[in-house]
This record gives structure tokens, sequence and C-alpha cells, in this order.
């Protein structure tokens, strides 16, 4: 039947606030709350999580606004929080800073448009220790036709200070990126979507990229690649994508698929395969599950990496911080 809710708080306030409950390789079992609510223009937040393996209180503030008539927005968020991980045997504090800037569609022509992100965090941390990470995301894409696009893109994400080596991981498990997810990439990519009969919805890529990222397999190299997907909106998925090294002649292997068991229930299997080495990269599984079309409960092991998310939550899913998206976004919608 109908129901109707009234609160005096914002959509954004109230959708900024949520319990949530899991399991994590880093928090191990947890119960973790967030209430966010406005002070003037930006949202304030204050989030504390209790955990078998880590505990954490925080404050902080969130900013996003457009900057007059150009087409961007600016976000900023701070916070300051304490940690206390028993993984790492650390207790400390984070100081912590956010600033991006990100463009609308800019048109150039009829047929060209283009959009970029660009987002730098700074921790600062009571050990003394320093985390810098930087996002960007610029792509200029020419539409050949309705459902055939030509796209220049560099996709970067850094951690600094930079070193020789494999950058020095932060005092925080919690703020750890695994080198395996770092990327420094210029791709030039064909893209052409499609359908097969009357329902299943067809992708096809190609196209190559250069990697900049140092101290890799596939440092300043250009490998080519080719993808095929097809798509049944809820019953499967699957896609395949093969990358062949021009420079050093190996083959890395990328596939994602899932199936629907039901109405509710979807299970995705991701893996990153190296012939060089050879070895997995990336073996992953995961399993969503709406719950009275208002909650989600999320499981994902990574086999190679050894970790394993638990989450429970009236908020969507979080999104694994994975090089390869699953075609299956993860969405809660709640019966009216």
């Amino acid at each position: 039947m109908p129901t109707l809710i009234v609160s005096l708080r914002s959509r954004k306030a109230t959708a900024g606030s949520f319990p949530s409950v899991g399991y994590t390789s880093i928090e191990g079992l947890y119960f973790a709350y967030r209430f966010a609510f406005f002070v003037g223009a930006p949202l304030a937040y204050f989030s504390a999580s209790l955990g078998t393996l880590a505990q954490r209180a925080e404050v902080g503030l969130e900013l996003e606004r457009p900057l007059g008539s150009l087409p961007l927005s600016l976000t900023a968020a701070g916070s300051a929080g304490w940690h206390h991980e028993s993984g790492l045997n650390i207790e400390t504090t984070r100081l912590q800073y956010k600033v991006g800037l990100e463009t609308s569609s800019i048109q150039f022509g009829p047929q060209t448009d283009w959009r970029a992100s660009w987002t730098w965090t700074d921790a600062t941390y009571g050990t003394g220790d320093r985390q810098g990470v930087l996002r960007l995301n610029s792509a200029v894409t020419h539409h050949l036709s309705p459902d055939a696009t030509l796209t220049l893109s560099r996709n970067v994400l850094r951690v600094y200070p930079p070193t020789l080596a494999t950058p020095p991981p932060p005092p925080l498990a919690l703020d750890f990126i695994n080198p395996e997810d770092l990327i420094d990439e210029l791709r030039l990519e064909y893209a052409k979507t499609g359908m097969r009969g009357d329902a299943i919805a067809t992708t096809f890529k190609i196209g190559a990229f250069y990697d900049y990222l140092p101290n890799t397999l596939s440092t300043n190299t250009t490998s080519v690649t080719v993808t095929y997907g097809e798509r049944l909106p809820n019953l499967y998925h699957w896609q395949f994508e093969p990358e062949y090294n021009l420079d050093k002649q190996f083959v890395t292997l990328i596939t994602d698929t899932g199936v629907a068991f039901g109405a509710d229930v979807y299970f995705t299997v991701q893996a990153k395969y190296e012939t060089a080495t050879p070895r997995f990269e990336d073996l992953d599984y995961i399993v969503t599950a709406q719950i009275r079309n208002c909650f989600e409960l999320s499981v994902k092991y990574r086999q190679v990496r050894q970790e394993l998310w638990i989450a429970l939550g009236i908020s969507p899913s979080p999104q694994w911080q994975t090089q390869y998206q699953s075609e299956r976004p993860n969405r809660v919608i709640c019966d009216s």
C-alpha cells in the first residue's frame, strides 16, 4: 500500500544519515552510523564505527557548488577523526581534505563533447605520515552515430609522495590503495552498442592505450584491446576483454560475468589474468541481494587479495574499487 514519509530535514541531509552493519577484512564485524545535517551551504556529518578489528569516529564538512556561469562545479571536503586498527596495532588521528573540479558536458560542435574531473585528497596522520591521492579523468568523445563513439581519454590514479619503488603504505589500512589499482594511461577507443534479437544488449569496443605508470610490467608500453559483451537486464551479463601488449608481447585477459537467481539475487565473477607471469591479478566473487525492495545485502570476496566484504544497509551498496566495473550497477529502489 502507498506510504507517505514526512521529514523536516532536506532530502540530501536525510540521505547522508544511515546505519550499516557488515564485515570487512579491515574492520572485522562492524556497526556504523553516519548523521548528516546542513550548516549553511556545507553538509556537516558525524560518523562512528565500532568493529571487532577497528574503531573510528570522525566529523567533517562537504561542499558542492557550481562556479558561477562556468561549466564547472567545485567539490570540497574536510574531516578530522580518530582511528584504531588492531590489525596494524595502531591508534592515530587523521586530518584530511579533498578538493575537486568537474565539468559538465562541454560541446565542441554538434557531435563532439568533453567531460573531465579532477580530485586531490591529502591526509595527515598523528604518526607524522602523509599521503596524497590524485584522481583525473578526462575524455573527448566524438559521436559517429547514435550508437557509435570514438573517445580519447586520460585516466590517472596516483599516490604521493612518489618513490622509485612501490609507494609506502599509509599508517591506516583504511587508506591503502593497492598498487595493482593505480593507473596512468592515455586511451583511444571506438565503441558501438547494439541489440541481438529484441532484448539482448551488445557492446563492442576496440582501441589502444599507452601506460605511463612507473615500475610495472607495462611501463612506457602500448597495448591494444578488444571488448565484446552482452546483457539481458535482470537475467545475465557477460563481457570478455583481451589486451595485447605490443612492446613486450603478452596478453592480459579480463572477464566480467553475472547471472540472476530469481528477482532479487545477482551473482557476479570478475577476473583479470596475466599470461606473462602467469597469474591471476584479480579474481572476485560478488553477490548482491535485495531485501524487501529497500535493503541490500552485498558480499564480495577477493580471492587473490584475500579480502572479504559483507554489507547490509538501507543505502546502495558500496562501489568496489576495481579497474573494471560490473555491467549491472547496484541500485536500491524502495516500493511506494
